[in-house]
């Protein structure tokens, strides 16, 4: 088995700082990428529900996370399992606020959240955690 490519530059780092000889490395012949076999319908089904099976193993981590006493008569906190679960998920979708409120959504209704969070709701936590 030959080395990766990060054992070959420690190595050549370890040689130009002079601790010790440079490996040879073949520069007439190019490497050759690895190839994978690849289950076509099996990749397109993981690809397809990708996105529905990360909301059900957020969803689930999530539902563990205690629930802080509210100290303040005011309004009511926003459940923070919610706030995180969206936290998490917006950073997961890459999408904009704006972008990622649609998924906020159908996460309520697919019984992911208990209230729909607020996509400033969810920036004002993520920049708290800042």
């Amino acid at each position: 088995m030959k080395d990766c490519k990060h054992i070959l530059a420690a190595r050549l780092v370890q040689e130009r700082e002079r601790l010790s000889k440079a490996p040879a490395i073949d520069t007439d012949v190019l490497p050759k990428k690895p190839t994978y076999s690849e289950h076509r319908p099996r990749y397109n089904l993981t690809q397809t529900a990708e996105k529905h099976r990360f909301q059900v193993l957020l969803h689930d981590l999530c539902r563990n996370i205690v629930e802080p006493p509210q100290t303040s008569r005011g309004r009511p906190y926003t459940s923070l399992p919610d706030v995180a679960f969206a936290a998490v998920f917006k950073v997961y979708s890459t999408f904009s606020s704006r972008g990622f409120n649609c998924d906020l959504e159908y996460a309520t209704e697919a019984g992911y959240l208990l209230w729909s969070v607020h996509p400033n709701r969810v920036n004002c936590f993520l920049e708290m955690l800042s």
